[in-house]
């Protein structure tokens, strides 16, 4: 029953007191808080009662950059080129569920993101007969006019596991923002909590894509050099084929990728084909990138070693 002086409190507030009960210190000794912070009682407690250390301010984020754009196409083609069809677009409106601080929705999107990570690496443990790849996902958040803050995910995932990655989806969302129901639509609609959709094709994939680069900054260039013209530009905008719409201010990150897509994984042909691109004038958005790994992968089958 002594708990029972908490039950009004919001959840942040709530588990700040938990941890206070079961004798955990909220606050660790760099002056980290353990748990977000809040505007209620038991956070104001917590920052009078701990010198906490002060974050480090994060970059604004008006628009899309050239070179976001650039990273979110490799990104893109590299998951492609690995086989990876980036099949499943997901929308989160944190809001819908409650009003939250930016920073709490931040806190939240990097909590979905790494969970769909580790989901992706427990079905891998599970499932062996068609090899489930690591998570594959692009991601971009923005600020709408019915949505408020929202996040975008542009993730691949077999056939195989759809049913279950859908199901555990809704659950984790469910847990994460302490929604009493969450709901599934295809329709947009500011009252729904989390939207899915199958995006079947290459050119379905590549729709979306351009749907989440809408943010660009209008007045961003790429410079590109030929030997016709040496120091030619292209807005990105136009390079790109994209319809712009301001998204809003962005406190940190605006877009990002799962490691699978990262540079790294990236073969420098990928690279060779934006500049090639580039000197073309216009940005591809075909299914020649998922072609071209196919018979990557065919060839090397058939110069393996036979046992």
């Amino acid at each position: 029953m002594s708990e029972d002086r908490y039950k009004d409190l919001d959840p942040v507030e709530q588990r700040i007191a938990a941890m206070r009960r079961d004798g955990y210190e909220p606050v660790d000794w760099q002056g980290r808080p353990r748990v977000p912070l809040g505007n209620g009682p038991q956070s104001a407690l917590v920052m009078a009662t701990w010198d906490i250390q002060q974050k480090k301010s994060l970059k604004i984020s008006d628009a899309l950059t050239a070179n976001e754009l650039k990273r979110a196409w490799l990104a893109t083609g590299s998951a492609n080129l690995q086989g990876w069809l980036l099949n499943t677009f997901v929308t989160v409106a944190w809001n819908v569920a409650e009003s939250m601080s930016d920073d709490r929705i931040a806190y939240l999107h990097r909590q979905l993101f790494a969970l769909m990570g580790a989901w992706f690496r427990d079905e891998r443990k599970r499932i062996q007969k068609f090899g489930c790849p690591p998570l594959a996902a692009l991601w971009v958040k923005e600020v709408g006019k019915f949505m408020g803050l929202h996040s975008h995910f542009l993730v691949h995932v077999p056939e195989e596991i759809y049913p279950g990655f859908r199901t555990w989806l809704i659950g984790a969302i469910h847990r994460l923002v302490n929604a009493p129901a969450v709901t599934l639509d295809m329709k947009p609609s500011r009252a729904k909590l989390l939207h899915v959709s199958r995006l079947p094709t290459a050119h379905d994939q590549w729709g979306v894509f351009k749907y989440l680069m809408k943010a660009i900054d209008t007045n961003e260039c790429f410079s590109v050099s030929t030997p016709d013209f040496p120091h030619q530009k292209y807005l990105a905008v136009e390079f790109a084929d994209l319809k712009p719409k301001d998204q809003g201010a962005v406190v940190g990150a605006r877009m990002g990728y799962s490691n699978s897509l990262g540079p790294k994984s990236q073969p420098a042909h990928l690279h060779d084909h934006w500049q090639h691109s580039l000197q073309g004038g216009a940005l591809p958005y075909d299914h020649s990138l998922l072609n071209m790994g196919l018979q990557m992968r065919s060839l090397k089958s058939e110069n393996e070693p036979q046992t």
